[in-house]
């Protein structure tokens, strides 16, 4: 990343402002956008706001990070790769580990489409499940060590 910002987000998500337009106010900032969560039937109802799971800087259904910020915790665990969920908790824990601060801005909206719901996979849960918790337990906040701002030899290793 060459500029002050990664945005993270899922491609559940389809936005309901102009998230990009409105997010070029916050660049450098560590934001999170209010998610709401679409019924089969069309419904909605709150995912992620400032008053409700706003405090885990984790739920990144759309986020932008300060880039210094991102890359001193080390990013997503990349030993998440193997299992199933809790790579959102364990990044958020680590971030809040650093002292690191975020806000959620009620005003910037995306949508979390309607889909079904896959059973999770107890197993694969598992594995993500111990790695979190060793996280966790060592009170880890930077992982993905040989991950630096500006390290494009990094990236050719991963391609």
């Amino acid at each position: 990343s060459k500029y002050d910002s990664i945005v993270l987000t899922s491609p559940e998500i389809r936005h309901k402002t102009n998230v990009i337009e409105q997010l070029l106010d916050y660049t450098g900032k560590n934001v999170l956008c209010k998610v709401l969560d679409e019924k089969q039937n069309g419904d909605r109802k709150v995912l992620l706001s400032s008053s409700f799971r706003g405090f885990n800087p984790g739920y990144y259904f759309i986020g932008m990070y300060n880039r210094k910020d991102y890359f001193s915790i080390g990013g997503i665990d990349e030993k998440f790769m193997d299992g199933e969920s809790a790579e959102d908790a364990d990044f958020g824990e680590r971030f809040l580990r650093a002292g690191l601060k975020h806000e959620v801005n009620d005003k910037i909206v995306g949508i979390h489409s309607w889909h079904e719901r896959v059973k999770r996979n107890d197993a694969t849960y598992a594995i993500n499940k111990k790695i979190w918790d060793d996280n966790k337990n060592k009170k880890v906040i930077k992982v993905n060590q040989n991950i630096s701002m500006g390290n494009v030899d990094y990236i050719k290793k991963v391609i």
